[in-house]
């Protein structure tokens, strides 16, 4: 999956120029976590009741972002 992520991180900043990328995830998620940290992705916060899955339950949604010029680094 890291490898996955790293490609479109790569796709999104050199071909379609995108200045910068942001991923949600659930609090209990952490794989996920682990695999943008290792692609370079910063915390940015928890927004509390962030998301309304199609069932109705309610969840926290984790943000990580990174900037082209943190992927260049």
């Amino acid at each position: 999956m890291t490898e996955a992520v790293t490609r479109v991180v790569e796709y999104a900043f050199d071909e379609l120029h995108i200045e910068l990328l942001t991923a949600f995830h659930t609090p209990r998620n952490i794989r996920s976590r682990r695999v943008l940290e290792k692609c370079g992705f910063q915390y940015e916060g928890t927004v509390q009741q962030g998301s309304e899955r199609y069932d109705g339950q309610i969840f926290d949604r984790v943000i990580h972002s990174i900037l082209r010029r943190w992927g260049q680094e």
